[in-house]
């Protein structure tokens, strides 16, 4: 399944202005974020995946199951829901906060890459991030 494999983050688009544009006190975040490189390993049984992002200060563990709303934590510490999809070699997670979309990560995977991309309900700004199949 091209979804599955490990993969080294290359480059991001926009990330520093999408996490700023939720707030000033999370300028240093923002620019931590944007500097930090990580690695992403996404694995999957069926309609069960896992996502495992390392970074060099931490490591997100996401679970879940396609169709199933699941805990979301954000890099910033913050507790989501959200609820995941996939149709082919893209894979949608749409996160929701108190009943309420308030945004997406989409994933967009081939043989030699993934390709992510970040919105949410309160900023047109939109991030992009490259990671590349190792």
């Amino acid at each position: 399944m091209v979804l599955t494999g490990k993969y080294q983050h290359v480059k991001n688009e926009n990330l520093k202005e999408f996490i700023m544009a939720f707030g000033g006190e999370l300028t240093d975040f923002a620019t931590k974020s944007d500097s930090m490189t990580c690695t992403m390993e996404v694995t999957c049984d069926g309609d069960n995946f896992t996502m495992s992002t390392v970074y060099p200060d931490n490591t997100i563990n996401l679970k879940f199951t396609l169709g199933a709303e699941f805990d979301d934590p954000m890099p910033n510490g913050q507790m989501y829901k959200s609820v995941a999809s996939s149709a082919g070699p893209v894979l949608t997670i749409k996160t929701h906060k108190d009943g309420a979309e308030v945004g997406f990560r989409t994933y967009e995977f081939s043989e030699t890459e993934c390709f992510m991309t970040m919105g949410a309900k309160s900023t047109p700004i939109v991030a992009k991030r490259w990671f590349k199949r190792i």
